[in-house]
């Protein structure tokens, strides 16, 4: 899905959108960093 079209989707509803620049579909080596990042979205 093209980034373009998530933020398109998005914004109406105004969701939050993190962008984890050259990360893979498994965020491998970046699990710490997503793990953080939902953390604090949700506290």
């Amino acid at each position: 899905v093209p980034l373009a079209a998530v933020f398109d989707w998005a914004r109406p509803q105004q969701l939050p959108v993190i962008v984890f620049p050259g990360c893979g579909h498994f965020f491998h080596g970046r699990l710490t960093q997503l793990q953080q990042v939902i953390a604090g979205v949700w506290h």
